[in-house]
């Protein structure tokens, strides 16, 4: 068995050579696998659009109840270097479900910062759904979840403004992370950050 690796912020994938077979195995966030995917594991290319629209439904009820999702698929390729243009044409092997919840105390801590003026934010690579479910059970303000995509195109101050009052941010990748930071230590996202 030998193996080679290709990735991007979403997704891995790994090309395996096993018993004369060369597989390409990549897994990642559920949206970013579906796109690069044209079937479903014993399913025809024919019924894709549907079995999507199934799956998408099934992902969203499971991170809703704070589960996390990662998706695997993969594709017989031939043995050579890889770039992320294999990463297309597909099968949908399957989806981890992993329960990942707060821990013990977590809303307890939330309401005591909170009490003493402290506030409190949740930043994750997470989907909107699992974000919004966690930050409730430990107590923050989930009226507004901000996405990383809606970060994205915003100088420093509109990120600023936009960031007020939100306790919440989902799907954001290291840089929106980053930049919410910078914006929160300036002040000018409602806040400051001691140190």
């Amino acid at each position: 068995m030998s193996c080679r690796t290709i990735s991007n912020e979403k997704r891995l994938s790994v090309l395996v050579l096993f018993g004369g077979q060369t597989t390409l195995i990549t897994k990642g966030a559920v949206t970013s696998i579906l796109d690069i995917c044209v079937r479903a594991q014993s399913s025809s290319d024919a019924r894709w659009a549907a079995d999507r629209l199934g799956l998408e439904q099934q992902v969203e009820d499971l991170c809703a109840q704070g589960n996390r999702v990662v998706a695997i698929a993969t594709l017989p390729v031939p043995n050579r270097r890889l770039t992320l243009a294999d990463e297309s044409g597909m099968t949908l092997e399957g989806l981890l479900v992993f329960g990942d919840p707060p821990k013990q105390g977590a809303a307890k801590s939330v309401a005591e910062l909170s009490a003493l003026g402290v506030g409190v934010r949740l930043v994750t690579g997470d989907n909107v759904a699992a974000a919004r479910s966690i930050a409730a059970s430990v107590g923050l303000d989930t009226s507004r979840v901000l996405a990383g995509r809606e970060l994205d195109g915003l100088d420093h101050a509109r990120l600023g403004i936009l960031i007020r009052g939100v306790q919440v941010f989902a799907e954001v990748e290291p840089m929106h992370k980053e930049r919410i930071v910078a914006a929160t230590a300036s002040g000018r996202g409602g806040g400051r950050i001691p140190g």
